[in-house]
């Protein structure tokens, strides 16, 4: 029997992001071309004058967290509600927190929200959020009694809150939010790395590999990249690895590693969608013959990428 595999494929939960350099935000996320911020958050405290608090924590919540030892997981929530209360609107898997209501104690003086919950996985959690009422940028620390790594706790998280999505800077505006399918070229040859090996790479894409689900999203002026199912509520895939490099305005590059292939790829991006090339790609064949397997690297470049958006963010 004749299976594919990703050369580095990263099987373990907590494999998802490279901890990122500091101050390059998280994992598969780069900083966009304006300087003050390719997004702007709304506001928490209206304008000057207005008889609104000087902090309103109702809206919709983007944080990135780390667990495992491994920054760039995302924690997705509403809050509403007097007093104010946060409904997760996906799954925090790494962190065992289902889709719901979530235990929240608000306080308006500090404008702060804690979000607390308990489970096997990370024993009791604690979230606490600091929200800023100019800018609505999110900062915030969690802690949990339960660990696989001491970053795990306490570690910080980054995030915005929206009431809507903020206007992109003029120089990011062609890298368009939302989900996007992307496909590899089904009939584009591979070979075998080693030259003397005569065994076969035909047909790598059409056996295996199916299109992967990217979600495309601005997190205040970084732009992240996320593998992610092929459905709403387009939960990210924990197990893939993302890391993503800006070029000109327009243009990423950015390498995958997600279920049966590793691909390093050019993209450019325009009118809601994509073009690109893979300028390599690479995947082990593990061929088993009863009690014994036989293994060789396939590999090719420049390979055909195309893409379409399939939902808005």
């Amino acid at each position: 029997m004749r299976t594919w595999m990703v050369m580095t494929l990263l099987v373990a939960a907590g494999c998802k992001k490279a901890t990122p350099p500091a101050g390059a935000g998280s994992g598969s996320a780069v900083t966009g071309a304006a300087a003050t911020g390719s997004a702007t958050v709304g506001s928490g405290s209206g304008s000057a004058g207005s008889a609104a608090p000087a902090c309103d924590l109702a809206g919709t919540y983007r944080v990135r967290y780390q667990a495992d030892g491994t920054d760039g997981y995302w924690l997705r929530f509403k809050v509403d509600g007097t007093p104010a209360k946060a409904v997760l609107d996906s799954p925090a898997q790494l962190l065992k927190l289902a889709p719901g209501p979530i235990d929240t104690a608000a306080d308006l003086a500090s404008c702060t929200l804690t979000l607390t919950a308990n489970n096997a996985q990370v024993g009791d959690l604690k979230i606490v959020l600091a929200v800023d009422p100019k800018t609505a940028a999110v900062k915030g620390e969690l802690t949990r009694t339960n660990i696989k790594q001491n970053s795990d706790s306490p570690s910080r998280l980054t995030g915005v809150r929206e009431r809507t999505p903020g206007p992109i800077a003029a120089a990011d505006a062609c890298i368009a939010p939302g989900v996007y399918t992307l496909a590899l070229d089904r009939k584009h040859a591979w070979k075998n790395t080693d030259a003397e090996d005569t065994r076969p790479c035909k047909n790598v894409v059409q056996d295996n590999v199916r299109p992967v689900t990217l979600r495309v999203e601005w997190l205040g002026d970084i732009l992240t990249i996320d593998t992610v199912t092929d459905s709403a509520p387009w939960t990210e895939l924990t197990y893939a690895s993302e890391d993503v490099t800006r070029g000109a305005a327009c243009d990423v590059e950015l390498t995958l590693n997600y279920d049966a292939i590793e691909i390093e790829t050019k993209l450019h991006f325009a009118s809601g969608t994509f073009t690109g090339t893979a300028t390599h790609a690479k995947a082990q064949v593990v061929e088993e013959n009863g009690e014994s397997e036989s293994i060789w690297d396939c590999e090719t470049s420049n390979l055909p990428l195309t893409a379409r958006r399939i939902a808005s963010p």
